[in-house]
């Protein structure tokens, strides 16, 4: 019986001169009994984030999340974000990040414009006509790649017969690869300012990336390096060979590398359609899988485009007619579209 317990329990605390909770006197030992008689409630110990981590994962939680954030030791000061993650964070909620992306696709549209624009100023290579007779050797014929400059040149008044006979190929191939059309200079310091401004572009997006080892293995940082340096590369070329300077084509194997610049392209597109709370251009789910499907295939194009055209120039002829980068657009396009045999 309850009763029978609580006072067998006072009894012998009776007997041996202490009382149940260490009181002693007559008013201890009624109150001892009464708290004795009357249950406690259980104490409840309230349960840390150690605890709860210990208990699920068995392991006791580290020193230093406990001096950093835990419930254990004196309260810390609130942490203050470092200057990467302000910056990350405002180009993340504003339109500026938006706007970053947008210039990204407008420096490398340009860049592919460029590309196109300078590849028209080459010439076929000319292997072996410098040890050539002048008195036994015959006559090339015209093969300048681009007939509508050809054309402009032989109705401008500034220009001397020699020069449209040279730009024509008419005239010894040693006295035409001398003399041939050299790229603009203006068109050379182009397109370093342009792969400049990409760098800083992507020198940005480095720079507020939360794991820069992660994204420098990112596709978007190859397709940026790749379509950048080997810019300086030939540009530090032409300033000791001629015939880089005067060629664009005739930069060795690095021409090979400049049509990636396309795929870079499509990458840039689709950073700027990328869905995000606020977006600078809004576009519904079906308008953006339109757009990055038709940005894939007409650049897939134009990429094959440029390493035919690249590989057309360096393996042909000396004296036979080289097409234009256009032309080898027609071509494609047509045996894409057709076949090989209908184009």
């Amino acid at each position: 019986m309850p009763g029978a317990s609580s006072s067998s329990t006072a009894r012998g605390a009776r007997t041996t001169g202490q009382s149940v909770y260490g009181t002693r006197g007559p008013r201890g030992r009624l109150a001892n009994l009464k708290e004795a008689a009357v249950p406690t409630a259980p104490t409840l110990v309230p349960i840390t984030v150690e605890d709860e981590m210990e208990a699920f994962t068995g392991k006791a939680m580290p020193q230093t999340f406990q001096a950093r954030g835990g419930t254990h030791g004196p309260p810390q000061e609130p942490l203050v974000p470092t200057l990467r993650q302000r910056w990350a964070f405002y180009l993340d909620t504003s339109h500026a990040g938006r706007w970053l992306d947008l210039i990204d696709a407008v420096l490398s549209l340009l860049q592919c414009a460029l590309y196109v624009w300078n590849s028209t100023y080459v010439a076929p290579p000319l292997p072996g006509f410098g040890s050539l007779d002048v008195d036994k050797s015959p006559m090339p014929e015209p093969n300048f790649v681009d007939n509508f400059l050809t054309s402009a040149l032989m109705y401008a008044p500034e220009v001397d017969n020699e020069s449209v006979n040279v730009t024509m190929g008419i005239g010894w191939p040693g006295h035409r690869r001398k003399n041939a059309i050299p790229l603009p200079g203006l068109n050379r310091h182009l397109e370093v300012t342009l792969a400049v401004a990409m760098l800083l572009v992507w020198l940005v997006r480095l720079f507020v990336a939360s794991s820069r080892t992660q994204f420098m293995t990112r596709v978007y940082t190859l397709l940026t390096l790749i379509s950048t340096l080997p810019v300086f590369v030939a540009f530090a070329m032409a300033q000791t060979d001629p015939d880089t300077w005067q060629s664009y084509m005739s930069a060795g194997g690095i021409v090979y590398i400049l049509p990636f610049r396309w795929a870079r392209l499509h990458e840039t597109i689709g950073l700027v359609f990328t869905p995000v709370k606020d977006p600078l251009i809004r576009t519904s789910p079906i308008s953006r899988k339109v757009i990055n499907v038709t940005s894939a295939i007409v650049l897939t194009l134009l990429t094959v485009t440029a390493f035919i055209h690249i590989t057309l120039y360096r393996m042909a002829d000396a004296t036979a007619p080289s097409p234009t980068f256009f032309d080898v657009f027609y071509f494609t396009v047509m045996s894409s579209t057709s076949g090989l045999q209908n184009a």
